[in-house]
């Protein structure tokens, strides 16, 4: 049996600075060998540009959005935009600044919200090193993508909710700038009866929808809507990139399976997801699963998401960790919390390699080791029952 220091011996000690060591070193190569960094912000900076100069409607139409993308970047781009209006308004400021400001701005925010939350989570001086040192996390810094942002707002409106219901369902409400990503959270707050949050995340939502109308123009929406199918189609062509998308439906399609065969294990899984999400809220169960198992449902859920999204397994990581630090934790809190730190560059290369797409496996894993650990369970009385 190992002692209450585990935790920290073998993961706080060891793990995060050599990935950082080798994440620093990938970044040094990068900022001497590679004309651009942060490359998928270009396309947040260039929408915003756009926008602010009066071509908002060409942000929508694949053709004139690559061009402008082509001339920033000096070369082919090819990334469509398939943003609702709402993030749009959201990184309209971004426009206003040179591109490596905006870039940095967008970090900086990006990062200390992320930070803020696994801190609430788990207050331990050294958990910023921890949570600085996630993969996926420096995926997103690396890339300057936006999953560090959706982890903070889905991690502060949980970490809020027990105390400031209204403030985290606004914060909750914001996820509607990733509407595939954001679909259980609604559930999981009417069945755990949590009426306060789920007003104010609906007032977020709907606020923000038209705020994003009436400053941008509703012709927007209507682009919107109009290329709502086109994710699908291109994840059921095999135009997508399946092997930057951890989802059950590429790990069908990059297995050989049939576009059918690949749309039913998706519509299974996400039903069982929604079935564990709604009873892990209904019931009095503990809040690090509560929370945990909302997390990983929304990954589980969507067919369209890509693997930098993976920044919010932070969160659960996080819960479990702090707990098996406070108990000792037993060997599922433990197996979950090393094949969560040790499988992100393992399972992101055999996809690459186009392979086997294991996350998903590891996602459902994930949910069984959480469901099944007793030590998790001993905190039922931390179990969040909702606001009357």
């Amino acid at each position: 049996m190992l002692d209450r220091e585990w935790l920290l011996r073998k993961i706080l000690y060891i793990c995060p600075p050599l990935i950082l060591a080798g994440y620093l070193a990938k970044k040094a190569y990068k900022l001497l060998y590679l004309p651009f960094q942060g490359i998928d912000f270009l396309e947040f900076w260039v929408a915003a540009s756009m926008t602010l100069a009066g071509k908002a409607a060409q942000v929508y139409d694949f053709g004139q959005f690559q061009q402008a993308l082509a001339a920033a970047a000096g070369g082919e781009f090819l990334t469509p935009w398939f943003y609702p209006p709402v993030f749009l308004l959201m990184v309209l400021p971004l426009g206003y600044l040179p591109y490596y400001a905006a870039l940095v701005l967008w970090l900086a925010i990006s990062l200390a919200g992320y930070l803020w939350v696994i801190r609430a989570i788990a207050p331990h001086p050294l958990t910023w090193l921890l949570a600085l040192s996630f993969p996926w996390a420096l995926m997103n810094l690396d890339y300057g993508q936006n999953g560090l942002l959706s982890t903070a707002l889905l991690g502060g409106g949980l970490v809020l909710l027990p105390r400031s219901p209204y403030l985290a369902g606004a914060l909750l409400g914001i996820l509607c700038f990733k509407p595939n990503l954001a679909l259980l959270v609604p559930v999981a707050l009417l069945a755990g009866r949590c009426w306060q949050a789920l007003g104010a995340f609906l007032a977020a939502a709907a606020f923000l929808t038209l705020a994003s109308g009436l400053v941008l123009g509703w012709e927007l929406w209507a682009a919107f809507l109009g290329i709502l199918s086109h994710p699908m189609e291109a994840l059921t062509s095999g135009a997508a990139a399946l092997e930057q998308m951890p989802t059950v439906f590429s790990m069908v399609r990059l297995a050989g399976g049939s576009a059918a065969a690949a749309h039913g294990a998706q519509v299974i899984v996400a039903l069982g997801a929604l079935g564990v999400t709604a009873w892990a809220w209904a019931k009095a169960t503990p809040w690090v699963i509560r929370a945990s198992i909302l997390v990983l449902g929304t990954l589980l859920f969507t067919p369209y998401a890509s693997q930098y999204e993976l920044a919010r397994l932070a969160l659960p990581l996080a819960w479990v960790g702090w707990e098996s630090s406070r108990d000792g934790g037993g060997w599922r809190e433990k197996l979950f919390l090393w094949l969560g730190w040790l499988t992100p560059l393992l399972s992101l290369a055999l996809a690459e390699a186009r392979l086997v797409q294991v996350t998903p496996f590891l996602l459902l894993g994930f949910v069984y080791l959480i469901i099944a650990a007793p030590g998790l369970w001993s905190h039922a009385k931390d179990g969040l029952m909702g606001e009357k």
